[in-house]
């Protein structure tokens, strides 16, 4: 490992400053570009096959669609022509290395222009194909961590990895396309430095590679290890790093959820990583083996590249606007990306993504249900969501409350909406809970709104009478706007009227129908955002049902590890919990190993 990464080092060494320069630009015009692209095609790709979300059940009929076959083809052929110009471009700057020239960014990008013209003349289009299966198979570590990391449905896991003899179906394939790859691993290399057509390029690769065969496969094999141990081993660093914090600060009951939360975006960025660097770490290895078995020998004697003399104020010159092209290139990145995130349409596909997890009521486990004391637990416990429950005072005022009474979690037998705010105030709502929370009190939703601020979005679940629909729903629109919160909450109640009062108020707060028992054609309500279902009542079909009409599921509520697994997999869109450290463990353990799960469950004593 030591030595091809200092191999690698030699290599890039008198240009690696070019090396990393030319990437950061590439790599940034190239998500600056693809990004919204991709976001756009898939949006058009879904309006064409008919749907607003696409659940597990409805892949095979969005996968034949022939709008979508197309739009697949084109997207493989537009990373292949990618990785075809960064494949010739590095090629040339690892080459020029090997010779000892120093080349700038400039002139890299201009000899990049010059090999993918070369490659996609008449006669030289199999390159592409050559291309695609080579860096798929050089990077065969990548596809298993990237496989090893997807969340499928158990039934696709069954099907795909289930039968024997489609393991090994798999693994015929693989030895096909490494024997494709291995004889022809130095067609590109001779197109890109020798300017040869396809077929004399592969032919030569064949003759060279039939006398270093061993050595070849060897290489592909400790570049392969080599990248699975480095994934290894900053796993083992994150696991280390974590143990270490929670341990000091004596947060074991945290420990899981908090590391499962950091594995996920750890994955995350580890996985893109790798596909950045997926072709430069192909073509490094290619080109050093390159170097070994064709340059450094006399078999080599075609050679006809142009050599470029190094001018030191032409290269500084350019170095300085290549650098602020970069710099430019990342924030127009960062501010493009955000704003082709907005309503990011991968959301609307079940395989790409988890429920969000609600404290009911705050955390009412270890709190007073609805206090200022709940919601803070809920907070440190990492909730996606607080759902609460708002009701209108005498005096007009909203507060905080489940029960229409208060003598359930105050001990006085009076109706909310029979007395003043200034008398609730008054009351202990704490003390029936614990004495550790005596003279907790009900706050209004003003004060919850001002003490959350945006620290976790919100579940605003409206008490309505038939006599106050349209003033409560007004007051609690007015507040979300106030606080700007249309983005960070949704508001939910069993009337529909005020669901529908409050998209009178503002059709951009998201609303939620709540019933107990889902039957009948209610899934096209028209002021409705998303349904909060009784969990005993959901389904598969009932899911899919209500996310074909671009709506989202929400369950209550939800105590047991195996109903949260089993909804999870059903595809639902948030759980309502009393345990959310619980639940957000439940779901988040899919993001990770079973193993390691085990060990730190040992390691937090759980």
């Amino acid at each position: 490992m030591g030595k091809l990464l200092k191999k690698g080092k030699e290599l890039l060494n008198k240009n690696i400053g070019t090396f990393i320069l030319f990437e950061i630009l590439y790599k940034g015009i190239f998500v600056a570009v693809a990004y919204p692209m991709l976001i756009g095609i898939f949006r058009l790709v879904l309006k064409r096959a008919g749907l607003k979300y696409l659940t597990n059940g409805y892949i095979y009929r969005f996968l034949r669609n022939p709008f979508t076959i197309a739009a697949v083809l084109f997207v493989i052929i537009a990373i292949i022509l990618y990785c075809i110009f960064e494949a010739s471009a590095l090629s040339f700057i690892y080459y020029e290395s090997y010779r000892r020239n120093k080349v700038t960014v400039a002139e890299t990008i201009r000899h990049g222009f010059g090999s993918f013209k070369h490659a996609m003349k008449h006669g030289n289009y199999l390159i592409m194909i050559r291309i695609f299966i080579e860096v798929i198979t050089c990077n065969i570590s990548v596809l298993i961590i990237v496989i090893s990391g997807l969340t499928l449905p158990s039934a696709v896991k069954k099907v795909m990895f289930g039968n024997i003899w489609l393991k090994a179906v798999y693994v015929i394939v693989f030895l096909i396309a490494l024997y494709y790859t291995v004889s022809g691993i130095f067609t590109l290399n001779y197109m890109a430095v020798d300017k040869m057509e396809y077929k004399r390029a592969k032919r030569n690769s064949k003759n060279v590679v039939k006398n270093n065969i061993i050595m070849i496969i060897k290489d592909l094999f400790i570049y392969n290890i080599c990248v699975l141990a480095l994934y290894w081993l900053s796993i083992l660093m994150l696991t280390i790093i974590v143990v270490i914090f929670v341990k000091i600060f004596n947060m074991s009951s945290y420990g899981m959820v908090i590391f499962l939360t950091i594995f996920r975006i750890f994955n995350s960025g580890v996985t893109f990583m790798l596909f950045a660097f997926a072709v430069p770490g192909c073509i490094l290895v290619i080109s050093r083996l390159f170097e070994k078995c064709v340059v450094s020998h006399e078999t080599h004697k075609e050679v006809d590249i142009k050599y470029y003399k190094y001018d030191e104020k032409k290269a500084l010159f350019l170095r300085k606007i290549m650098v602020a092209l970069t710099i430019v290139s990342i924030i127009i990145d960062g501010i493009y990306v955000y704003i082709s995130s907005v309503n990011n349409p991968f959301d609307n596909v079940e395989l790409m993504t988890l429920p969000e997890v609600t404290s009911h009521r705050g955390n009412s486990v270890k709190a007073p249900e609805n206090t200022i004391s709940a919601f803070e637990y809920a907070i440190k416990d990492m909730s996606d969501y607080i759902e609460l429950d708002v009701q209108e005072t005498a005096d007009g005022e909203l507060v905080v409350m489940h029960d229409p009474s208060l003598k359930r979690t105050t001990g006085i037998n009076k109706k909310v909406a029979s007395v003043t705010l200034a008398y609730i105030k008054s009351l202990d709502a704490g003390s029936y809970f614990s004495d550790e929370f005596k003279d907790e009190r009900v706050p209004t939703l003003k004060e919850t709104l001002e003490y959350v601020d945006k620290q976790v979005k919100l579940n605003i679940e409206i008490k309505a009478t038939d006599t106050n629909i349209s003033r409560i729903s007004k007051k609690v629109a007015d507040l979300i706007e106030e606080y700007e919160l249309q983005d960070d909450c949704i508001v939910t109640s069993m009337k529909y009227d005020v669901l529908k009062a409050i998209k009178k108020c503002n059709e951009d707060i998201k609303t939620g129908y709540i019933i107990s028992i889902a039957y009948g054609n209610f899934y096209n309500m028209a002021y409705v955002d998303a349904f909060s279902m009784n969990y005993a009542f959901v389904n598969k079909n009932t899911v899919d049902a209500v996310h074909a009409r671009g709506k989202k599921v929400l369950v209550w509520t939800v105590n047991s590890a195996e109903k949260i697994e089993n909804l999870t997999a059903l595809g639902v869109d948030n759980i309502i919990t009393d345990d959310p450290v619980m639940a957000r463990e439940v779901i988040y353990s899919k993001y990770s190993y079973k193993e390691l799960v085990d060990i730190l469950n040992y390691v937090f004593n759980k």
